[in-house]
């Protein structure tokens, strides 16, 4: 009931706020302090204290979390105004087949690019714990598995889109397969 309540101006805001929170947190204006490091070699090592990079990683968590909330709210704004495609071309058996294939390819894309987008943040929130607690060997642990999970959450999305879309498929390999 609440969902069909809601109105366009209020669907509009919550991708304003989807993409401005993404832009805030990758935007380098963050205050930090810089710890700058002498050795005996006279090299001069610039990086982010720990207690920014800490901060860092919590909003990065609180990044992907909104983009999950934001992603699921407009799965379910998008499956039902797909079931009301459907129910208003019941008569059509062939559009109806077509409009519930696509339903299901948007469903998987959607289901596998937050699952995967929830494991990255899992990941960013178990650094920021174990760095937090200084559990050095579990932290190295966790940052190990970086490359595989944001290769998933990368690439995840253009290979469903590849793998269900007849259509993809075709613009993408007709370069390269010759028409017979």
């Amino acid at each position: 009931l609440l969902l069909q309540k809601l109105s366009r101006s209020f669907i509009w805001r919550i991708l304003a706020a989807q993409f401005a929170i993404s832009l805030l947190t990758t935007a380098p204006v963050w205050p930090a302090s810089y710890v700058y490091k002498n050795e005996t070699t006279q090299d001069q090592i610039v990086a982010l204290s720990p207690t920014h990079m800490l901060i860092l990683k919590a909003l990065s968590v609180i990044t992907y979390l909104l983009y999950i909330v934001c992603n699921s709210i407009f799965t379910v704004l998008t499956s039902r105004e797909l079931f009301r495609l459907r129910s208003v071309l019941e008569g059509n058996s062939a559009t109806t087949q077509k409009i519930i294939t696509q339903q299901r390819n948007i469903f998987i894309i959607v289901t596998v690019c937050s699952i995967n987008h929830l494991l990255k943040a899992l990941q960013q929130f178990a650094v920021a714990v174990t760095t937090y607690f200084g559990l050095v060997d579990l932290t190295t642990l966790i940052w190990s598995l970086y490359p595989l999970v944001n290769v998933l959450s990368t690439y995840s999305a253009p290979i469903c889109l590849f793998l269900l879309s007849p259509t993809v498929r075709i613009r993408l390999l007709s370069p390269i397969i010759p028409a017979m």
